[in-house]
């Protein structure tokens, strides 16, 4: 069983106390498991205004050893999008946990966490051939604009999508399929498409 499992519970950062590991899944190549990050307060002129949400990141490690996997995890989320250690990589979460992703103007969801997206679009540019800027304003943020202005839907993890300035019907379609699959953001996602 996944929640039994030595890993779960555990922080594995030691500056984000809110971060603990949430699930593992044992794959045929290591583990796949996420890191839940909980909710943090939103502070101005130092009045609690409200919370964060909780996110989680998939990521899949070839390590067995607990301590091994934490000094990996740590070593991924320090370095972010530019971790090249072949045995940690972020991860698309498992069929059956909801997520967001990368929606295409033809509807094809490319899933993933809501914190690793600027990787995947990024990649997903990289894989398209979508020209960036040869000098990064922003880094890793360049290619997830490039790809909204291309008409692609930002999708969170919690349903929650950008508005873009028209919506595709394989879109739509894509996001209704998705919403009638996942309960958890199904209301979310069935309120946007009524208000578009």
């Amino acid at each position: 069983m996944a929640d039994s499992h030595h890993l779960v519970g555990r922080c594995p950062l030691s500056n984000r106390p809110d971060a603990t590991i949430g699930e593992v899944r044992e794959v045929e190549d290591g583990l796949l498991f996420c890191i839940r990050w909980g909710e943090t307060p939103i502070t101005r002129d130092g009045r609690v205004l409200g919370m964060t949400a909780v996110q989680y990141t998939w990521l899949r490690c070839t390590e067995q050893d607990p301590e091994i996997v934490l000094q990996l995890t740590r070593r991924w989320h320090a370095l972010y999008g530019d971790c090249d250690d072949p045995r940690i990589t972020d991860a698309e979460p498992p069929p059956d946990v909801p997520c967001g992703g990368w929606l295409s103007p033809e509807g094809r969801l490319w899933r993933g966490s809501d914190y690793t997206h600027p990787i995947m679009a990024t990649r997903i540019a990289s894989i398209l051939g979508v020209a960036l800027p040869h000098e990064p304003r922003e880094g890793i943020w360049d290619a997830a604009r490039a790809l909204e202005t291309r008409a692609w839907i930002h999708l969170q993890d919690n349903g929650d999508y950008g508005r873009p300035a028209s919506i595709t019907q394989p879109q739509r379609d894509s996001l209704f399929d998705y919403a009638m699959r996942f309960p958890a953001i199904r209301d979310r996602i069935l309120w946007q498409l009524k208000h578009e």
